[in-house]
């Protein structure tokens, strides 16, 4: 059976992002070295309907720094977009907002309904963010938060370990 590919709405794409989810593929114990940088990677699901999504995460092996950790929508016709992507600072890009390049600061990509119409990258563009620091971690464990990942926390207990704290009670089920 053929089912058509979402239109991805600026509201749709708020709605997939800030849905609940639970962990349905757990990422591995260790990070693995392809390409120069660490992987991981985990898959999602709504609790809500049969949404699934993956969550990547890679790290450059020589600027830690530089890492992208993003949420990408797949429906069940195997298609779908990256909707929000965490990066740290790591060269140029085009900022959504006035047009500027940065290449210092840790910035978040949103997919825009208006990017997906033009026939660009989804998530094109990017904002300076004070959400997280340089360090990988942090913007981890802030975007399992962004993305509403319930049970995320349990497969990275290292993380309260590495930043100091959580944005999230290890003691909850669910993130809010």
């Amino acid at each position: 059976m053929f089912l058509p590919m979402p239109e991805y709405s600026n509201e749709l794409i708020r709605t997939l992002i800030e849905c609940p989810k639970k962990v349905v593929r757990a990422p591995k114990k260790i990070m693995y070295a392809e390409r120069g940088s660490s992987h991981n990677d985990m898959r999602l699901r709504s609790d809500a309907n049969e949404d699934e999504f993956d969550v990547f995460v890679r790290v450059n092996l020589t600027f830690p720094e530089n890492f992208s950790i993003g949420l990408r929508h797949c429906p069940p016709d195997g298609g779908g977009e990256t909707l929000l992507r965490y990066n740290g600072p790591h060269g140029l890009y085009k900022a959504r907002t006035d047009g500027s390049l940065h290449n210092t600061a840790p910035h978040i990509h949103r997919a825009s309904e208006e990017n997906i119409r033009a026939g660009l990258q989804a998530e094109r563009g990017a904002e300076k963010t004070d959400e997280y620091s340089v360090a990988y971690e942090l913007a981890l464990s802030c975007f399992l938060v962004r993305v509403n990942a319930k049970d995320a926390v349990s497969y990275f207990p290292e993380l309260g370990q590495k930043t100091g704290s959580l944005p999230f009670n290890l003691d909850e089920e669910t993130v809010s």
